[in-house]
């Protein structure tokens, strides 16, 4: 249930050495396609992955083959999965499929990819602070337009960030959280 997503979380205590586990949840809805679908985690200092993702993926017959439909890179901070274009042409084969003369049958499904892994709590949690370990989805309709990571050392640490809007200021009730 995608609502359960949204929920706001219980919190959990747990010792140094306590293995978290993790579940993540994608649909990608009958009748879309992608050129680009890739996962990032890049956990916080307290935590160390595990390295083992479980990719599950529905309906049944999508089966989808490591090296050849998706990379996997993994560290002990995290991993990122992206599927490669034979992923993804599988996956529309489902979400959006075609006919002979590579028309859209209408007759598309959808798509859920089930993340299953863990993270063991390190000797680097910080006592009585909440440990947030969050998950990034990039997608899009544009293979070429890789975004760059840079890394960030702030001073103070803190960074300063402007959003601009289009219409000049930020409409009422909008609040925008960065991660």
């Amino acid at each position: 249930d995608y609502l359960n997503y949204e929920a706001a979380k219980e919190k959990a205590s747990a010792q140094v050495g306590t293995v978290v586990p993790y579940e993540v949840k994608t649909k990608v809805p009958a009748g879309t396609e992608y050129q680009k679908l890739t996962w990032n985690d890049t956990m916080t200092n307290g935590l160390t992955y595990q390295k083992d993702l479980a990719i599950t993926v529905t309906p049944t017959g999508l089966t989808l083959d490591p090296d050849t439909d998706y990379v996997l890179t993994e560290d002990d901070r995290g991993f990122t999965l992206a599927l490669t274009e034979a992923g993804l042409e599988k996956v529309s084969g489902f979400t959006k499929p075609v006919d002979a003369n590579g028309l859209s049958t209408g007759a598309g499904e959808d798509v859920e990819f089930t993340l299953t892994y863990s993270a063991k709590i390190n000797g680097n949690a910080v006592v009585d602070q909440a440990d947030k370990n969050n998950i990034t989805l990039e997608y899009g309709n544009t293979k070429d337009n890789e975004i760059e990571e840079k890394e960030v050392t702030p001073l103070n640490k803190e960074l300063q960030v402007n959003k601009t809007w289009s219409e000049g200021t930020a409409p009422d009730g909008v609040y925008v959280t960065y991660t």
